[in-house]
């Protein structure tokens, strides 16, 4: 693990639920939950946007927080200060991701997939 994020890194979880609490994200997964206070949804750069997200209300209209599309993403000064949240393995999500771990001044960086990336597989021993 060049890079030492692979202790960060949570493979075959599914995200069951993400909600609203302040201005934070609270994201349920089978068995466990974390905090953020800034959250990427990254199917694809040039996928039609979709936000699968369910919040206390139901909306994010009451959201104070930032919640964008991977194709929204421009630089990394959008996370400075911020817990981050990017889902999604495909392309966009792991460049989003890499980008703000590596060039961002954000708290923390997870990163929620629900299978392993290929390029994982190539970079550790599970290749």
């Amino acid at each position: 693990d060049h890079f030492g994020i692979m202790d960060s890194v949570v493979l075959d979880t599914r995200v069951q639920r993400i909600e609203k609490s302040g201005d934070d994200w609270i994201v349920h997964t089978e068995g466990n939950k974390k905090t953020f206070q800034f959250l990427v949804m990254a199917q694809g750069r040039y996928c039609k946007t979709f936000n699968p997200l369910v919040t206390n209300n139901g909306s994010l209209e009451n959201f104070s927080g930032d919640v964008i599309h991977s194709g929204e993403f421009e630089s990394v000064e959008m996370a400075t200060g911020k817990r981050v949240l990017v889902v999604g393995s495909s392309v966009s999500g792991c460049d989003v991701a890499g980008t703000i771990a590596r060039d961002g001044n954000a708290i923390s960086v997870d990163h929620s997939v629900r299978h392993v990336p290929y390029i994982i597989n190539h970079l550790t021993d599970k290749g």
